[in-house]
């Protein structure tokens, strides 16, 4: 063997395959170093999901009790969100000046807007939209014989051209305010339990609608494109009747660009304005109404709609025909077994 070769074969190779084996040696320890620290990275990265998740339920929960505070204390200070109140009447005038009466002295309103529909009986007094002035009186409606009645908030009476159940969803420029209150004249609400639906809209509702358990209604399908309206419902709500009902200002524009067809089965049966109105909010958002447990008075006059013959036949009918002639036969109604059952601490 040459001296070249007898060189290679004593001291290269050997020092060259011990090289190579320190080599391995050191890439497998860096290998299973490297493991182990990605290992601790994504131990430590799901931990730090796990974290996040918590705080982002706890806010959620803290946003909902923030939601569902109603306590009368704390919000009777510095509320910035006020509210029109839509009256609908058609020509019962003692209710008229009774309703306004009551509704006038809430610090929640900013105004209430009358959509009088009557069409050859004018409303019994002109109202002044002055603010009443230190010293003046509480606002009383005092004798039918007045022209001019003065109000803590401005009062405004719209005689409708049409005699149509439409009116009431209309987006009159006199409603100024996002938060929108509807009424009938045979409803009356205190003003604590309108605080807790003014809550819920601040909060995360503002987008759906917001009534009482009280006038919750539902849906029922009987057959192939065919529903029926469920007064008393036993199965969840789908339906909050317009009385004391919140609702964002956007939805009046909303319900005036519905199709002409929407209106006209409305006025054929002059009848079920505000299932329309329902239809059109789930279609919209998805989600039912939100139902509070609260306190209302019905305080029934002979001639309300609801009291002809007929009425609820009325309901089913409209209900059918809306779902199939506006909403191209597919039902936006969501059903819903929640109720917040809240309490006003004074």
């Amino acid at each position: 063997m040459n001296p070249k070769g007898l060189f290679w074969s004593q001291f290269v190779a050997p020092l060259a395959k011990q090289t190579s084996s320190r080599i391995c040696l050191e890439f497998r320890m860096k290998r299973r170093y490297t493991l182990s620290i990605l290992a601790s990275l994504i131990a430590l990265a799901i931990v730090g999901l796990a974290i996040c998740r918590i705080v982002q339920y706890r806010a959620d929960a803290a946003r909902l009790m923030h939601d569902t505070d109603i306590n009368a204390t704390q919000r009777q200070t510095g509320r910035k969100t006020k509210c029109t109140l839509i009256l609908n009447v058609y020509d019962r005038v003692h209710t008229l000046r009774e309703q306004l009466g009551h509704y006038h002295k809430f610090e929640i309103l900013e105004r209430i807007v009358v959509v009088w529909n009557h069409q050859t009986l004018n409303p019994p007094f002109k109202v002044s939209q002055y603010l009443l002035e230190p010293g003046d009186s509480d606002g009383s409606i005092g004798d039918e014989k007045d022209a001019s009645i003065r109000f803590k908030i401005p009062v405004v009476i719209l005689k409708q051209k049409q005699d149509s159940l439409n009116s009431r969803y209309m987006p009159f420029p006199e409603v100024e305010t996002d938060c929108v209150i509807s009424m009938d004249d045979d409803y009356q609400v205190p003003e604590e339990s309108l605080k807790i639906h003014l809550t819920l809209f601040e909060g995360s509702h503002n987008d759906q609608l917001i009534g009482f358990k009280f006038v919750a209604r539902s849906h029922k399908k009987i057959a192939p494109r065919k529903w029926d309206y469920i007064v008393e419902p036993k199965n969840g709500f789908s339906i909050v009747l317009p009385s004391g009902a919140v609702f964002h200002r956007k939805y009046l524009q909303m319900y005036a660009d519905l199709p002409r067809r929407a209106h006209e089965i409305v006025d054929e049966k002059v009848n079920g304005e505000d299932i329309l109105f329902n239809l059109m909010v789930a279609n919209a958002t998805g989600k039912p109404p939100v139902f509070v447990d609260a306190m209302m008075t019905l305080k029934p006059h002979k001639g309300g709609l609801w009291q002809r013959k007929g009425h609820l036949q009325a309901r089913n009918w409209c209900l059918t025909a809306l779902v199939n002639e506006v909403f191209d036969g597919k039902m936006p109604l969501v059903k819903t077994d929640e109720v917040l059952k809240l309490i006003v601490q004074n």
